[in-house]
């Protein structure tokens, strides 16, 4: 351990080293200029008292002038005057902003001839130099990127000087910017959406594309986005005119094939699925394409860029329900290529040009030659690797692309930076070499978006480094020149606490933070205990250092301080999950190593005790992640979060009245199996399975009798002959969805008190890879249509009965009259198979109205 701590604080002796190095050798902006030359001398900032802006200035150079002026006067208290340069000759302690092109003034300093052809669109020349800054361009948006990189040296400068300095900058990419998923949980409030777009600009980022399944409002479907935290028409006007102030264009991917789920999944919409819980329209439905041409025809003209995204990434689906004919006799390469030319020519004739993802291409390449040439390709890819063909693929078929990255966000605590980085700098930088127009990095918020998008902010920054001067970005430096800008210092607690958060990214995702205690411990069952101790140990001393350094650091930043908050929340929570799974190991081991409930009683008010903290700590760590996030969004979709929570402070509630009667459960799993057809197996799946279970109740007054069923894909159930219900969700990556894979009702009135029950259920797996697709990558393998069936009977005297899934039940393949009635004959009818491998259900909590939470 001292070798450890020696060889720690070596490195950050050499990082500070490295640092003030860098410093010398570069400026602190992002990007990285193209050209800098550093001159000797300095210049005084709190004498940069007026910003002058040269002949044929406009309104927007004016804004862009409000933006130095506001830095100098909130950091540095200079009160700015911003004149025009008509009438003005006095140049000393100046800012001068304008194009040497209309400006005599400029001209003075800058050449006609230094604004070369590569600066045309968004390029700048600035220099610091005599007590003077000059911005020059030709164009209103090169001069804001100039005024940007004079903000950050602002911001980032330690004391009141500005080393001298020329710059020549200019954007290497086109499309340069973030896609921000708004569908699966978080949506910002308008204050937030403004300061995700005002960070784009300062970094010289040109493109907000807000992701969007079904958070928009549609006026011909007003169901679609309701209590979503859908956005108003109103609302998105208001956030172009914000954006196109800061030379931002709001590109909306909206999905057009795959993830509609939540979509789909309404009662009124499911007709348009490709089957029953499906995520992807059905491609060969007349009234699907017209609904989703309906919904274009509203939401195209409220978006003022000249690009919009049509999603179709991941899906999965095609194939699988209403459009298997189809894909068997063309090919599924076919079928997508023509359901994207549909809706390219939907999009296409309302003046828009098209972009989609291009995950499905790149699984059928033949689809590249089947569809429109100029639909710019979406290249996502996020692991962190130095190679990507897929830039080569698009290359050669001469279809115009754009790289996206990842910020290595989705599902975790903390951003995994380290994956981030690796993934957008050679991705980008590839791209580039390749052809690419732009790169747009990716944010998602997988499993009901809980990871923050505070935390965000680096990986945006790590885009604009890499897409502004792709062969150039300077990997090394680029976390300390963040920490100078967007907090104003680079003190050694910051890339400390990042680099602590980014081991625990690496560890653990917000799906270990929903998991049953005991069922932690399922990873580590084929390892001896102590490596789970050494980990979590290793979490709980990490994530207590890392609050204790935000604590510290956060009175120092000048921006952002609220940031913190942000990191101590992950490290807090990483911490809890260890604990708690530490204690869940000390429970297994005692009932383990004590048999009888005599040798257990010594350790009942241990075990209490800590219970009951973490208990308490998950209450105020739900109480704090509520509060979190509605400092940045909007309440909808945060019940969903929530109710995960709430299951964390049933469980420890549970444990800990268990061990108050001395009683050591260490169970989790509910005991009713997922039953398919008999014979069914994973090289003979079967792919439809009807289930029927005889059974009698007690003669006595029923208080409660809850049937809970659970399935993949499609189940529905009957009791003496009565539909009761179905579910028909998969498991999509969306948790309001995920939530609805199991569900219960309360079917106490429905029971023959006094004669025979039967429970029948239907299911059907859309599992089953077209024959054409046998040998395709798009496909997972094929699945057996199974259902999970729970009833507990609580009877008024306290006692409860329980009729389970189970190797008892019976099956057939076929349906037959009255199948679901109590007087049917099941005689011919054959065991069923219970299916291995099956997911992980937890058990039902009734009592507090929730049903099973299927784990992974």
């Amino acid at each position: 351990m001292k070798t450890k701590k020696i060889l720690l604080t070596i490195g950050l002796l050499l990082l500070t080293n490295f640092m003030v190095y860098a410093q010398e050798n570069g400026p602190d902006i992002i990007p990285i200029p193209q050209q800098w030359q550093w001159h000797n001398g300095t210049t005084s900032i709190s004498q940069l008292n007026t910003i002058v802006l040269g002949n044929g200035a406009t309104s927007a150079d004016h804004f862009t002038a409000e933006q130095i002026q506001e830095v100098l006067s909130h950091q540095y208290h200079v009160h700015v005057r911003i004149v025009r340069e008509s009438g003005n000759k006095n140049t000393d302690h100046t800012i001068i902003i304008g194009d040497p092109n209309k400006s005599g003034l400029v001209r003075n300093y800058v050449k006609r001839s230094e604004l070369t052809a590569k600066l045309d669109s968004a390029g700048y020349v600035m220099k610091i130099e005599n007590n003077r800054v000059v911005i020059a361009a030709k164009t209103t948006r090169g001069r804001f990127y100039g005024a940007m990189s004079l903000k950050q040296l602002l911001k980032s400068s330690g004391g009141n000087a500005l080393k001298d300095i020329s710059i020549t900058d200019y954007p290497s990419m086109q499309f340069r910017g973030v896609s921000d998923d708004m569908s699966r949980g978080q949506v910002s409030t308008e204050k937030n959406l403004e300061k995700v777009i005002r960070f784009i600009a300062e970094y010289k980022m040109n493109v907000y594309m807000p992701y969007i399944e079904d958070i928009i409002h549609i006026k011909q479907y007003p169901s679609i986005g309701r209590n979503r935290g859908a956005f108003t028409k109103k609302e998105l006007r208001k956030l172009e005119a914000y954006a196109k102030k800061y030379h931002v264009q709001i590109i909306p991917s909206f999905e057009t094939l795959g993830h509609q789920e939540n979509i789909l999944n309404n009662q009124k919409f499911v007709k348009y699925a490709e089957f029953p819980g499906a995520a992807s329209f059905n491609t060969q439905s007349k009234v699907a394409n017209k609904f989703l041409d309906q919904m274009l025809s509203d939401i195209l003209p409220e978006f003022h860029s000249k690009y919009f995204s049509m999603g179709g990434d991941e899906s999965f689906a095609v194939g699988l329900g209403a459009s298997r004919a189809a894909v068997n006799r063309y090919g599924l390469a076919t079928v997508n290529a023509d359901y994207y030319s549909k809706v390219y020519d939907y999009i296409h004739k309302r003046g828009k040009k098209v972009m989609m993802y291009g995950d499905m291409l790149l699984r059928s390449p033949t689809t590249l030659s089947q569809i429109p040439k100029d639909i710019i390709i979406i290249d996502w890819h996020y692991g962190p690797h130095d190679e990507f063909p897929s830039t080569e693929t698009f290359s050669r078929s001469h279809q115009p692309f754009v790289a996206s990255p990842g910020i290595n966000n989705w599902s975790r605590l903390y951003p995994n930076q380290s994956a981030a980085w690796v993934n957008t700098y050679y991705f980008t930088r590839e791209a580039y070499q390749k052809g690419a127009l732009g790169s747009i990095t990716s944010s998602w918020g997988d499993m009901g978006g809980p990871n923050f998008r505070e935390m965000n902010y680096r990986g945006y920054a790590y885009n604009a480094e890499c897409s502004w001067n792709p062969e150039n970005a300077d990997k090394t430096t680029i976390d300390s020149r963040f920490d100078k800008i967007f907090f104003g210092t680079d003190q050694p607690e910051l890339p400390a606490i990042q680099n602590m958060l980014n081991r625990v990214s690496e560890d653990m995702y917000y799906p270990n933070v929903w998991q049953q205690p005991f069922a932690r411990l399922k990873s580590y069952e084929h390892s001896h205990h102590l490596s789970l101790l050494n980990e979590t140990t290793d979490l709980e001393r990490s994530c207590k250092t890392v609050v204790q350094l935000t604590k510290a650091i956060k009175p120092q930043l000048k921006y952002n301080a609220d940031q913190m908050d942000y990191d101590a929340y992950a490290a807090k929570l990483a911490k809890w999950v260890a604990n708690s799974t530490e204690f869940a190991r000390w429970m297994q081991r005692i009932s383990q190593d004590n048999i009888t409930p005599e040798s257990r009683k010594p350790y009942v008010s241990k075990g209490v005790a800590w219970g009951q903290k973490l208990r308490d700590q998950i209450v105020q760590l739900h109480k704090k992640y509520d509060e979190l996030w509605m400092r940045t969004n909007r309440k909808d979709n945060l019940e969903y979060l929530d109710r995960l929570f709430k299951y964390q402070k049933i469980y420890m509630d549970q444990i800990v009245n268990s061990l108050k009667n001395n009683i050591w459960d260490t169970s989790y799993e509910i005991p009713s199996k997922f039953v398919a057809a008999n014979g069914a197996s994973g090289d003979h799946p079967i792919p439809k399975v009807y289930l029927r279970k005889r059974f009698y109740v007690q003669n006595k007054k029923i208080k409660h009798a809850y049937l809970q069923i659970a399935g993949d894909s499609y189940v529905k159930v009957w009791l003496n002959g009565h539909d009761i219900g179905k579910v028909m969700a998969r498991r999509q990556g969306a948790l309001r969805i995920d939530l609805r894979r199991t569900k219960y009702w309360d079917i106490a009135k429905k029971l023959n008190k006094d004669g025979r029950n039967v429970i029948a259920a239907r299911a059907i797996s859309y599992q089953q890879i077209p024959q054409s697709e046998k040998k395709s990558s798009v496909y997972h393998n094929d699945r057996s249509g199974a259902a999970n069936i729970y009833l507990k009977i609580e009877y008024t005297d306290g006692t409860t009965q329980t009729i389970m899934t189970n190797q008892y039940w019976k099956s057939s393949t076929h349906k037959e009259d009255g199948w679901t009635k109590t007087n049917f004959d099941d005689v011919d009818w054959l065991p069923v198979t219970v299916v291995k491998g099956a997911e992980t259900i937890y058990k039902p909590e009734f009592k507090y109205g929730l049903p099973s939470y299927v784990g992974l």
